[in-house]
Order: C-alpha cells, then sequence, then structure tokens
C-alpha cells in the first residue's frame, strides 16, 4: 500500500487537516483527515520554509527578495506572510501545487488568498526543484 498526502491546512491555527490518497494495485481510496493534537514544530518550519514562494509566486515581492530569503533575519520582509497549506494537483510533468496562506497588514487583520497553481517543471518559474522539496519535506 502507498500514502501519498495531497492536501494539508492548518485549522485554527494549530490543529492539522488534510487529504490523502491510499493506493493499492487494485484501488485507490482518498480519505481526509483531521486532528486536535496541535501541530509539530517541524511542520510548522516546513509551512514557513514555502512563505518565500508564496509571497514571490503572488506578486507580492520580487525576485531579489525572493533570492536572499535564506540570508534574511527577523524583521524581513516575510514576516507579514504566513503559509498555512498547500493542495498538490496534476501528475508527471504537470504535477505542480497552490499554496494556502495570508498576509498581515499594517492595521494586523490578515488577508487570506492562494497562490496560483505552479507546476514543478515549468521553464518559466525556475524555483520549481526548490519547490518540490520544500512541498515534500511537509509531507513528511
Amino acid at each position: 500500500m502507498h500514502i501519498e498526502i495531497k492536501k494539508a491546512k492548518i485549522k485554527g491555527r494549530m490543529f492539522l487537516s488534510y487529504d490523502y490518497e491510499q493506493k493499492t494495485e487494485e484501488v485507490r481510496n482518498t480519505l481526509s483527515a483531521s486532528s486536535d493534537a496541535v501541530i509539530h514544530p517541524d511542520m510548522r518550519a516546513a509551512l514557513d520554509a514555502l512563505i518565500p514562494h508564496f509571497a514571490f509566486l503572488t506578486e507580492e515581492i520580487c525576485e531579489g527578495d525572493f533570492l536572499h530569503a535564506n540570508q534574511t533575519k527577523e524583521g524581513n520582509v516575510f514576516k507579514k506572510y504566513s503559509v498555512d497549506g498547500f493542495s498538490v494537483g496534476g501528475t508527471g510533468e504537470s504535477e505542480g501545487v497552490t499554496l494556502i496562506g495570508n498576509k498581515t497588514l499594517l492595521s494586523d487583520k490578515k488577508v487570506n488568498f492562494n497562490s496560483p497553481f505552479q507546476k514543478f517543471e515549468d521553464e518559466q518559474y525556475r524555483y520549481g526543484e526548490d519547490l518540490q522539496n520544500c512541498i515534500e519535506n511537509a509531507k513528511k
């Protein structure tokens, strides 16, 4: 049996709901689950690693800010963004992801929005391999 996470989202800022496919040679089942256990810090860190992709894909930041994402510290341009989930779709060369996140406004209100669907293998988005690695890390 093979299990593939297809979608994950933090609910209520601390709990996880997720959709997954359970495959055998004969059958593919699509299931949904949620937990009342607080998310693990590794999951929060995995979603936080997607913030630069989210901000860049939604055209909230320029490529220069994206390229310096790993070099910036607290107080950086990314502190107003959060990624709370993802949804994987497509197969093979068409496989990609939509990121689910938000931006905190100056008023401390949050605007929730999704990135456009981004294929992992897309010549126009040269960071697809890193994006895919971040998603695989979050699935773990």
